[in-house]
């Protein structure tokens, strides 16, 4: 009786379980205020990580405006940190723990943060809100600091290191992240009050998530794929585990279907997509996990996704050997054009606010821009260093960082 006792335990323990509150009991939302429009606030921009900010106006032609160099210092191959963007102030982290406020229009830092105890230093882009800027980093900590002053609010610290960002819902006053449970495996799907630090709720699942969440902000659904090849829906209010998904394993290399990238969320059309290691892009219906389309690239991916709302288009990226920007019909997956870069893409794409360019990063060192809807090219900068970063578009600015190297700000428009 006794050995079928402990056999129970074991199995619960390593199946997962949502964790809430001591009391069981989930505190109601409250709402921050709504930051100003026309910022890139976090990654991938928005709650659905779409890649599109509807007022950047990104033009054809490119020119550089300033860098910051050597912002990330080491040759880790995962892919690097990206600016969020608050009026004219862009944050950034570094590989080597700093965190840094610049004046976007001129490059001047404003101030400096230096993070202890990391191993791989910050790896996540920093979500913002009007007072506050959240970012999380190796030493397994989540950390708010006011926005303008750079003096630390509060910090919170879940399992041994964060290579995600963090997602700032100000419609629920809270901030959603990922957490890595130990260098054993394992992880967390955490929720936290956004002007405490407090823990809401917390759900452990069985493997790393470097993934990022994204959310359906009509519907409250909460989604992050993990290094198990499984994709998550989550009640955003309670934490309640919703639906699960076992993404399809590769059979053509006997690989394994990691979910390195963030997943996009399509709200008008209820679905979810995501990139893996199984070679495909796919789309789920985010109310149950249910399949809706899958598309083949041919290539592993660690690209997140971008999302054009009136084109209904889909763009995401590459590694070796398709080593391609990828343009899917997002109401059916079929290919819609492929634009072959010189190296892998672990950038994540971007769309400009009139939808008719795709800006993307590649390890060939250059960030190309390249028309929507046909797929040529329109311009290429040098970054001087493979670019794992993904591109932030504000205004008619572009920035972007290096794996190894700097951040460099484009500014585009007329020749």
């Amino acid at each position: 009786m006794r050995s079928r006792l402990l056999f129970l335990i074991l199995v619960l323990g390593l199946t997962g379980c949502g964790e809430t509150t001591e009391d069981e009991s989930v505190p109601a939302f409250n709402p921050l205020p709504d930051p100003e429009p026309g910022n890139w606030l976090a990654f991938r921009a928005d709650a659905a990580r779409t890649g599109h900010n509807p007022s950047a106006d990104t033009g054809r032609a490119a020119r550089e405006l300033w860098r910051l160099d050597d912002v990330n210092t080491t040759d880790y191959g995962a892919a690097k940190g990206s600016a969020s963007v608050y009026e004219d102030t862009l944050y950034v982290g570094s590989d080597d723990a700093r965190f840094q406020a610049l004046n976007r229009l001129t490059g001047e830092v404003l101030w400096r943060k230096d993070i202890e105890g990391t191993t791989q230093g910050i790896h996540g882009s920093p979500a913002l809100s009007a007072d506050m800027v959240y970012i999380g980093a190796y030493n397994g900590t989540l950390y708010a600091f006011d926005r303008l002053t750079g003096e630390q609010q509060w910090s919170y610290t879940k399992g041994f290191q964060i290579g995600a960002s963090p997602l700032l819902v100000p419609e629920h006053g809270r901030v959603y992240n990922t957490h890595e449970h130990a260098d054993t495996g394992g992880g967390w799907v955490v929720s936290v009050d956004a002007r405490t630090g407090e823990e809401v709720w917390a759900y452990r699942i069985r493997a790393h998530p470097h993934s990022s969440v994204a959310m359906h902000l009509g519907k409250g659904i909460l989604t992050v794929g993990d290094n198990l090849a499984k994709m998550h829906g989550f009640d955003a209010a309670t934490g309640e585990k919703i639906w699960e998904v076992d993404l399809p394993q590769p059979n053509d290399d006997g690989g394994e279907s990691d979910i390195k990238s963030t997943p996009t969320v399509l709200e008008e059309q209820n679905l979810v997509v995501i990139g893996a290691w199984s070679k495909y892009v796919h789309a789920y219906n985010i109310e149950d996990g249910s399949v809706a389309w899958e598309y083949y690239a041919g290539a592993r991916i660690m690209s997140s996704a971008a999302y054009a709302p009136t084109r209904k288009a889909i763009y995401v990226g590459s590694l070796s050997p398709a080593r391609a920007l990828h343009a899917i019909d997002a109401t059916n997956g079929e290919e819609l054009w492929t634009f072959p870069l010189g190296g892998s893409i672990l950038s994540s794409p971007a769309v400009s606010g009139d939808e008719s360019l795709v800006v993307v990063g590649s390890g060939d060192g250059n960030v190309y821009c390249v028309d929507a809807e046909t797929g040529e090219l329109v311009w290429k900068h040098a970054i001087g260093g493979a670019v794992t970063g993904s591109p932030t578009l504000v205004g008619e600015h572009v920035y972007v960082t290096a794996r190894e190297g700097d951040l460099v700000a484009i500014e585009t428009g007329a020749p």
